[in-house]
């Protein structure tokens, strides 16, 4: 195979830890924080309310090289699937800007599921 993991053999998280690892080098060229589970990405960055700006135009740069490093692995980002959450306290009032990725504007989550778990954005 040239490119992707294949399912089932025992090697396989051995073998798709070392195939993600340029997406780690990319993250982390953005000071991204994330979370890999399965063929499932999440990425964590905290920001001051007013950097909020460059909060999200910086994750927009990220995901965009991390399509970029996809479409040259033969991967797909589902962008239907892709979630945005802005946690923050709940006496904040923040006017976030919106987030586009591949042309495809990322609406505010009011709440999201992780593993079963659901978060809000007052956390």
């Amino acid at each position: 195979m040239r490119f992707g993991v294949p399912q089932g053999p025992v090697l396989g998280p051995v073998i798709f830890t070392l195939f993600t690892q340029p997406l780690v080098e990319i993250l982390q060229q953005y000071n991204m924080s994330y979370h890999f589970y399965a063929d499932d990405t999440q990425l964590y960055k905290g920001a001051s309310p007013k950097h909020i700006t460059d909060l999200t135009t910086g994750l927009e740069d990220c995901v965009r090289d991390v399509k970029a490093w996809m479409n040259r692995n033969k991967l797909k980002l589902n962008d239907d699937k892709t979630e945005m959450l802005l946690m923050k306290s709940s006496r904040q009032i923040i006017n976030t800007p919106s987030v586009s990725i591949n042309h495809t504007i990322i609406d505010m989550a009011e709440k999201v599921k992780n593993l079963g778990f659901i978060f809000d954005s007052d956390f």
